[in-house]
């Protein structure tokens, strides 16, 4: 039986292998353990110990070797979980277990679940594990999302390949570009090609992806090249490798003509995104013979139509360099909106303004006068008023003096946007065909911030003048408001406040905690209703 565990060090503030024989073997519920929470902004960089004497946080004034004194002198020792406020579970120690008699091996962590509100604290401990026989190809799980430190996937993936070379007679060698959980559940599922597990989604149009991708099967690129029909040159079997998303690049190229390996080669290492949307979200429509994607299918289709238009007017090496570095640093919402109103408006921008849009890119200046362009357009077409049910009405409320009102007349649109100067009234169209929905917000009769909402229920952007993202008081009536609604909040700053003084915020406690702080401080009040 072999059997390695892993504790917290405070001094080098990592991951070590644990020395002390009770601290591998014992049970958790029965080893001296402390809870840190590292401060931030909100603890002016302050780090504190849940003292379990005082039920409190009590600053840290000394860390000297494997024990903390806080501030009232109380001290603690053993095994240490660190919080950086807003997770409830902790890890306390990482266990990896290799039995030498069926080569089971056990990946486990042993955690601190928390609840820390006000000053009522609750904890409890926890254990998730995942055991796996490679030679039977059977595996059980009790596992949630860990970020797993390296020191332990090193561990794990030792154990795992031992497991293998018991029941093949080799170790595999594993370069994946994927690191964590994912290389580590990526290695189990298929020990001989982690990589292939990824294109799992891409491949969603074909038939049983086990039956077509073997477990034990030691050359599944030349599998992928039969299904997709392709011949590509061999950098592509190097590239996927490392990086099984390489296929998904060199799948977009090849739909879109680009000829040219050189240019593909520096995208074959990106894991990411292409533009602002995942990878991994993209599938291979086998009856078209292209790469689509169902999630924001509307968004990939101007992307693609932009690219295809820069690509024509600037060629592959000028066209390619953009693109890399768009889908390195991603878009903003102003250039998705340039993007988007391209794809809707081509036929209205002006000449001028469209070679300025090639040649100077994806610009404030360009997304502003290509706004000004169609919106003087869309000015002129004649108004509809949107008439919405019961429910959709519900979402107009007032929340301390901010007022959120649905849009249900185009002509709106048009006066908003100079207000707020963003392209609202290009979104004219997908009012009309009720694709999207938009909440404007107003503050003492001025307008302050913008709301799109798709499918009914779904926030996919909540934006205040020029596009900025939402802040301060703005941000927690806009959370008060999409809790109170029911509301999913798919937007780019998707609220994360846990932390406000010294109390930790559950979430489902947010909109009203939040809301009484607010109201305590302005005296402010919420209503509902409609018109």
């Amino acid at each position: 039986m072999s059997d390695r565990a892993f504790q917290y060090d405070l001094n080098s503030s990592k991951w070590i292998e644990c020395t002390d024989k009770k601290f591998i073997e014992s049970d958790i519920e029965n080893l001296p353990s402390a809870l840190i929470f590292l401060g931030e902004e909100n603890f002016s960089g302050k780090n504190f110990l849940f003292c379990p004497k005082h039920k409190q946080l009590e600053e840290i004034i000394l860390t000297d070797g494997e024990e903390v004194i806080t501030e009232t002198f109380c001290n603690a020792l053993g095994l240490f979980g660190v919080e950086n406020y807003g997770k409830e579970i902790i890890p306390l120690r990482w266990r990896i277990n290799l039995s030498t008699d069926n080569f089971f091996v056990n990946i486990a962590v042993d955690c601190a679940k928390i609840r820390y509100y006000a000053r009522d604290f609750t904890q409890s401990f926890k254990s998730f594990s995942v055991s796996v026989s490679i030679k039977k190809h059977i595996s059980s799980t009790n596992w949630i999302e860990f970020e797993i430190p390296e020191i332990i996937v090193e561990a794990a993936m030792e154990a795992l390949r031992e497991s293998t070379k018991a029941a093949f007679g080799f170790k595999p060698t594993v370069i994946t570009k994927f690191q964590g959980s994912k290389k580590i559940f990526a290695y189990i599922e298929r020990p001989f090609d982690p990589n292939i597990i990824f294109l799992k989604y891409f491949f969603r149009d074909f038939e049983d992806f086990n039956k077509i991708f073997p477990y034990d099967c030691t050359d599944n690129y030349k599998i992928i090249c039969q299904l997709l029909e392709i011949k590509p040159p061999k950098s592509l079997r190097r590239a996927y490798a490392k990086n099984p998303y390489a296929i998904i690049w060199y799948m977009i190229f090849k739909q879109w003509g680009i000829r040219d390996i050189n240019f593909m080669q520096k995208f074959f290492l990106l894991d990411e995104c292409i533009g602002s949307m995942y990878l991994s979200k993209f599938h291979f429509c086998r009856n078209i013979k292209r790469v689509v994607r169902i999630e924001y299918a509307v968004k990939w289709r101007a992307f693609e139509y932009f690219c295809k238009a820069y690509l024509k007017i600037r060629g592959e090496k000028i066209f390619m360099n953009w693109l890399y570095q768009a889908s390195m640093k991603g878009f903003n919402q102003n250039q998705v909106d340039t993007i988007d109103m391209f794809y809707n408006y081509e036929d209205k921008i002006s000449d001028e303004l469209k070679t300025k849009l090639f040649n100077e890119g994806l610009t404030w200046y360009i997304h502003d006068a290509m706004s000004m362009e169609i919106g003087d357009y869309l000015s002129r077409q004649d108004s509809v008023r949107i008439i919405y049910d019961k429910e959709i009405m519900t979402y107009e409320s007032q929340i301390n003096g901010y007022k959120f009102k649905v849009v249900r007349d185009t002509k709106d649109l048009y006066h908003i946007g100079l207000e707020l100067e963003n392209c609202v009234m290009t979104y004219r169209d997908k009012v009309v065909e009720r694709k999207s929905i938009i909440v404007v917000v107003t503050f003492h009769e001025k307008y302050v911030a913008c709301i799109e909402i798709e499918n009914r229920n779904a926030v996919v952007q909540a934006l205040g003048r020029h596009n900025e993202l939402l802040q301060g008081e703005l941000l927690f009536v806009f959370n008060i408001w999409t809790s109170l609604k029911n509301l999913e909040d798919y937007s780019e700053h998707e609220y994360q406040i846990k932390v406000i003084g010294e109390k930790t915020i559950p979430s489902e406690d947010l909109a009203s905690w939040i809301g009484k702080i607010i109201f305590q401080n302005r005296g402010g009040e919420i209503s509902h209703g409609q018109d």
